[in-house]
């Protein structure tokens, strides 16, 4: 029962409310019956009282008491244990027990919500209701039984549109569901996964389902039954709706029925989850249950997948079946190596059909089909027609394609493009900061074979264009700007496999990396020290320099004549002694007459292998001593020259692989050209300079050159002038003045092709579609043809009339000043003369 020592009941007439007595009379007792009451002493212990429900100590048995029963049932003992402090009567608690209120308790008064703070009241369709509840007393106590027993009662959970309290009975109820209160007395709906649905109704607007739901609802919480026999007054909350999530429909039972949220497939996608429902997703899509994703996955040649970005949009589809119009997502955009498939919009059933189709095997594609292109050039409406690659690309020369955007190199061929930002801007001179052209990451596609570079697929010549659009049936001229150019690199400079050979990168690997010179059109490796380079080339060049201009210019002018040592010889033979024949070369014995012995049998080594050289040039002489006599020794040395300058074009003309021996002859050879800088070792040197210094270098030489073999003439004819009284008169000018032509002559010779090619070189260039035109001497540098204002056109344009025409022009007029035609024809005179002599000596002899 109640009130463990002393249960009071005085309620007002036919109700549970109690009097006012109470308020007087705590628990309705009377002080006047407790000892010293009226005294004011009266004290009264409760202890150890027990109750199987409310009150252990005092109960009383209505709801709303107020005065001194209210203050004291909600009050707390102070100072000595008792209550109140001081008055009549006073009371004492200790060690009472009950299911609710251990000392004090009233009859269940209402229903209340269990941690309000906590309440919801946004619903998602299909969450369940999380309301918690329980009764309380006058007390503000939770109301149960003592133990596990429970209160004889459910609370209910009803929805209702609008106030459930004016429903009538079946009509405007949504949901109602019965639940248990526990043993402490509270009652947790959620517990019991009551689950809230929601009411909503379809229509059809514009051929368009539209879907509307109920903006509020009533959720309420009643008692079942009346508890100790006061009924308690439901509790009501105004709940409204939160949309479903974005990986959610509503469904519904019927277009008027109830409905939850529920969760689609991972394999399935929803537009708008408030009115539409879970859609198929596309057979090119992958989706989440939420959305179709913007990319695909390739999968890689190691087995890894590639994610490639696609694009979707959502956009009016009619179906067809229905006659009503809904959203799907659409396919408008594939990757680079595919064609975008998408339903004949004349007859498009099933927009879960679109698609990338992987362009074919021995095809490839380096642009992104677009659904919004003008013409769709990469639109397919059938996969079958898709998947004959007649959009795609056909596979360029020297390269494989395995299908979709790859085009990768054969054996023995390389692949690679420079990043697109490395363009140049010719006329306009937009170069990048630094001289030299740097390679840097690229994501366009690569393609290229060995001895050839290829670019993106970012140009193409219009000429190309033409011909692609015009080779294959269908294909717009537009697409031919896909493809994929291929080009040619310099000898041994590409590999394959998008790699350069060793020491070369930039386009068509035609520059040399840091540490590397070209020479020979091939990357040496240079010193790491680039200083003690120079300072030993530096030295080295001015040693051969030195002495070479000396035995070309000076060497005459310092020596004896011939006629000179003519007399000598005479003198010699006159004062009785034997004439010698010395039969070594003119240099060995001027070296060893200075004491250079080293240097003396240096050039004695290359003196007999010039011999074995013109060793059957001589053979063709026969035993005729004369004729060796008279073999035209400087004429056989600028054929063996002539020959040696061919050769060692071969590198640069004949874009081969070389057996290493004879590259390195070729190499050696260069030397013969006086092209001394494509030399390995010079060439780290010259490396330092831009292609303009270069250019002056070359072109300079053949002007200082010739100021300095004319040096010791201008000395024998101001000597003359001045000692000797003529600007001939210096007993030495004939010899100089010889010398110092057949030198200049013999230097223009050696000199003329690598000047000759110095200065045409600057009009050699090579289109590399976004790379530009580039100049194949140097990489690096945009085509002079493009910006005729530029010096080097300007320059190189007047060169190469000074040099690969004013030479041989020159020379030309020169020999006819000098009766050259006149002499040769004399000369041929005179042998054809003296062959007829000899035949008919021959004749007359054996006969």
């Amino acid at each position: 029962g109640s009130g463990g020592a002393f249960c009071s009941m005085n309620t007002l007439p036919n109700l549970l409310v109690c009097n006012p007595d109470l308020e007087q009379k705590p628990f309705m007792i009377d002080v006047q019956d407790l000892p010293g009451g009226a005294a004011g002493s009266g004290r009264v212990t409760l202890e150890d009282n027990y109750a199987s429900s409310g009150g252990g100590a005092l109960f009383v048995k209505c709801i709303i008491p107020g005065g001194s029963t209210k203050v004291m049932g909600g009050a707390t003992p102070v100072g000595d244990g008792f209550y109140p402090a001081a008055g009549f009567a006073r009371f004492a608690f200790s060690g009472n027990t009950a299911g609710y209120g251990s000392n004090t308790a009233t009859l269940p008064q209402e229903l209340v919500l269990h941690e309000p703070d906590t309440v919801q009241f946004e619903y998602r369709p299909g969450e369940p209701i999380t309301t918690k509840l329980h009764i309380s007393d006058s007390f503000g106590q939770q109301v149960k039984m003592d133990g596990t027993d429970r209160l004889p009662v459910t609370v209910s959970a009803r929805i209702c549109i609008g106030s459930c309290e004016s429903m009538v009975a079946g009509q405007g109820e949504v949901f109602n569901s019965a639940n248990e209160i526990d043993s402490d007395g509270l009652c947790d709906v959620g517990v019991q996964n009551k689950v809230l649905v929601w009411p909503a109704s379809q229509s059809t607007v514009s051929k368009r389902a539209v879907r509307t739901y109920q903006p509020l609802l009533t959720l309420q919480h009643a008692v079942s039954a009346p508890l100790q026999g006061v009924t308690m007054d439901p509790v009501q909350l105004n709940i409204s709706r939160l949309p479903c999530n974005d990986d959610e429909q509503f469904l519904q039972a019927s277009a008027s029925a109830t409905g939850v949220c529920e969760a689609c497939l991972e394999a399935e996608y929803i537009i708008d989850p408030d009115q539409s429902q879970c859609l198929e997703c596309p057979t090119g899509g992958i989706c989440n249950g939420s959305t179709v994703q913007d990319f695909l996955l390739e999968t890689q040649d190691d087995g890894s997948k590639l994610n490639l970005t696609i694009l979707w949009e959502i956009i009016p589809f009619n179906v067809v079946a229905s006659d009503t119009e809904e959203d799907r997502a659409r396919l408008i955009e594939c990757p680079a190596g595919y064609l975008l498939v998408r339903g004949d919009p004349l007859n498009d059933l099933r927009p879960q059909d679109d698609q990338c189709a992987k362009c074919p095997a021995t095809y490839y594609s380096t642009r992104i089909a677009s659904w919004n292109e003008i013409g769709q050039p990469l639109v397919d409406w059938k996969l079958a027609d898709a998947l004959t690659g007649d959009k795609c690309e056909d596979c360029e020369p020297g390269a494989v394609c395995t299908g979709g955007r790859s085009v990768e190199p054969k054996p023995g061929f390389y692949s690679g493009a420079p990043a697109a930002a490395r363009r140049r801007v010719l006329h306009n001179r937009t170069r990048p900061e630094s001289s030299r052209w740097e390679p840097e990451p690229h994501s366009n596609i690569d393609v290229g074979v060995f001895g050839w570079w290829s670019t993106g697929a970012l140009w193409e010549s219009s000429s190309a264009v033409r011909g692609r659009a015009g080779r294959k049936n269908g294909r717009r001229a537009a697409a031919a700007a896909g493809t994929v150019q291929v080009f040619r690199c310099p000898a041994d400079a590409c590999l394959g496999n998008g790699q350069c050979a060793d020491g070369r990168t930039g386009p068509v690997c035609g520059l040399c990396k840091q540490g590397y010179a070209m020479a020979q059109e091939r990357c040496e490796p240079c010193a790491e020290d680039v200083g003690t380079t120079i300072a030993l080339g530096a030295i080295v060049g001015l040693v051969v320099v030195s002495v070479g201009y000396y035995m070309a210019a000076w060497r005459v002018f310092f020596t004896s004549t011939l006629h000179e040592r003519n007399l000598e010889e005479k003198k010699r033979i006159a004062e009785g002694g034997e004439e010698e024949e010395d039969h070594r070369f003119i240099l060995v014995k001027l070296c060893e007459s200075r004491g250079w012995e080293t240097l003396a049998k240096r050039i004695s080594v290359y003196h007999r292998w010039f011999i074995l050289n013109t060793k059957t040039l001589r053979g063709m002489a026969g035993g005729n001593e004369a004729k060796k006599d008279n073999l035209p020794i400087q004429g056989l040395m600028k054929i063996l020259i002539g020959f040696y300058q061919v050769l060692s074009s071969f590198m640069t003309t004949f874009p081969i692989k070389w057996p290493e021996e004879q590259e390195n002859a070729m190499k050696f050879t260069k030397i013969l050209a006086f092209d001394v800088v494509a030399v390995p070792g010079p060439s780290c040197v010259v490396a330092q300079f831009s292609y303009q210094q270069k250019l002056l270098m070359y072109t300079m030489v053949p002007p200082a050159a010739l100021i300095a073999l004319v040096c010791p003439l201008t000395l024998c004819i101001a000597l003359g002038y001045f000692r000797y009284g003529g600007w001939d008169k210096h007993m030495k000018y004939e010899a100089v003045y010889a010398n110092t032509w057949q030198m200049a002559v013999f230097f223009l010779f050696l000199y003329y092709p690598t000047v000759s090619v110095a200065s045409l070189k600057s009009f050699s260039c090579q289109e590399l579609g976004a790379e530009g035109n580039l100049l194949q001497a140097d990489f690096s540098v945009a085509c002079p043809i493009d910006n005729p204002a530029s010096f080097i056109f300007l320059y190189s344009a007047t060169v190469a009339v000074l040099y690969p025409i004013g030479i041989p022009v020159g020379l030309y007029f020169a020999m006819r000043s000098y009766g050259i035609p006149q002499m040769a024809a004399a000369l041929r005179r005179q042998a054809i003369c003296a062959s007829l002599i000899s035949t008919y000596k021959r004749h007359t002899s054996s006969s």
